[in-house]
């Protein structure tokens, strides 16, 4: 049996599998005392013994290291920390150094070019979480680089934490983006908007580069809200980071 783990900042999503059938899978928060409570119940659940656990992380060095210690004391196993590479098959990293590059945006990177079933490589890959991330892969297969931007919530956070009067609930996402006539509607459509401008921009700048239109992948906790709000069509997966990881494994 093998584990993935993509460990994020927010929360750690993991996968349990056999090389070929997913079994189980999960999502859980990072905690100090209970790092991966579901994850070690569910290998105590499975017949078969867990030989292999990658782990692709971009949280802090802290929690990172809490994880490995997890996977070694309760597994007994020496997990794989998996890096962005400089290539893989025909998809190249633009990154002069390639091992800097979040390994989450690799890895989904590598997972949506192998899901283009025709002979061009051209593709946007966004990945909204904590953070949003474009990306954006040329026809030939070389990563011709991308946009980070702060994600939806961190935007709310900073206003929240910046501007006195305005009390803003996270778990207001209005998805009406037309102007607001109260101000948490107008703070949460202006945010939305605003990376919804992002991508638009920048895949009519693709296309006005390549001369084709860049298949669009999204994934991420708010990926659903993303796509629901652009005017071009994309495709959704929840997981992409996951099913990348395992083609990242040398």
């Amino acid at each position: 049996m093998i584990i993935d783990i993509d460990a994020g900042n927010s929360s750690i999503k993991w996968r349990l599998h056999d090389g070929t059938n997913k079994l189980v899978s999960s999502r859980e928060d990072h905690h100090q005392s209970k790092c991966l409570s579901k994850l070690i119940e569910a290998t105590l659940n499975c017949k078969k013994k867990v030989k292999q656990v990658n782990i692709a992380s971009v949280c802090s060095a802290e929690k990172t290291n809490l994880i490995i210690e997890t996977v070694r004391s309760k597994l007994n196993l020496e997990p794989t920390i998996l890096k962005s590479t400089k290539k893989i098959g025909d998809i190249i990293n633009s990154y002069d150094a390639p091992e800097l590059m979040g390994v989450d945006r690799w890895a989904a990177i590598i997972a949506a070019t192998k899901l283009l079933n025709n002979n061009s490589y051209a593709c946007c890959v966004i990945d909204a979480g904590t953070a949003t991330t474009i990306d954006f892969i040329c026809p030939d297969g070389k990563h011709e680089g991308g946009y980070i931007l702060p994600g939806i919530q961190l935007q709310m956070q900073s206003l929240n934490n910046s501007a006195g009067q305005i009390d803003l609930e996270e778990a207001i996402l209005n998805l009406d983006l037309l102007p607001s006539q109260n101000t948490q509607s107008a703070v949460t459509g202006g945010i939305i908007l605003s990376i919804v401008s992002v991508i638009e921009s920048s895949l009519q700048s693709y296309k006005l580069r390549f001369k084709v239109k860049p298949k669009l992948f999204i994934t991420g906790g708010n990926g659903l809200l993303v796509k629901e709000n652009l005017t071009t069509l994309a495709d959704y997966y929840p997981d992409l980071v996951l099913d990348g990881i395992p083609l990242l494994v040398i």
